[in-house]
C-alpha cells in the first residue's frame, strides 16, 4: 500500500504476503520454484511494513462487504489501506486500476503494470 502525504509508506496487510507467495508459485505463466517464492516473499517482507488487522480494519470490512460486494478477503485488504490512508495497492485479486473510494489497485503481474507507478520515476 501506498500512503498519501510527504511520508511515502510501503505497507502489507499480513495476507498480502501469503497472497504473493500462492500467485508466484501457481498463476505466473512460469511460476516460481517455492526456494525462489520464498527468497522473494523475504524480500518484500523487508522493504515493507505489516498493516495489522484491527477491530477497525475488519469493521470497515465488514462495510466495504455490503457496500461494494467484495468477498471479506478482498475487503480486508481495502480496509487496511483506507484505515491507513493508502491510495495505491499491489494485488492480482482487484482489476488492474479499478479504483474504490480513493484506493487504487493495481495488479503488479498485469502485462501494462510498471513499477514506476508505485515507486515513482
Amino acid at each position: 500500500m501506498r500512503a498519501t502525504g510527504a511520508s511515502c509508506r510501503r505497507a502489507r496487510s499480513r495476507s498480502d504476503s501469503s497472497e504473493f507467495f500462492w500467485t508466484v508459485t501457481r498463476k505466473l505463466p512460469v511460476p516460481l520454484t517455492t526456494d525462489e517464492a520464498a527468497a522473494e516473499t523475504r524480500k518484500l517482507v523487508l522493504l515493507t511494513a505489516v498493516v495489522p488487522l484491527t477491530q477497525e480494519v475488519f469493521e470497515a470490512a465488514l462495510d466495504a462487504v455490503l457496500a461494494y460486494g467484495l468477498p471479506l478477503w478482498d475487503a480486508e485488504i481495502f480496509a487496511a489501506a483506507k484505515v491507513h490512508h493508502a491510495t495505491t495497492v499491489l494485488s492480482e485479486d482487484f482489476q488492474h486500476r479499478q479504483t474504490i473510494d480513493a484506493v487504487t489497485f493495481l495488479n503488479p503481474f498485469a502485462a501494462d503494470f510498471a513499477r514506476s507507478e508505485v515507486l515513482g520515476s
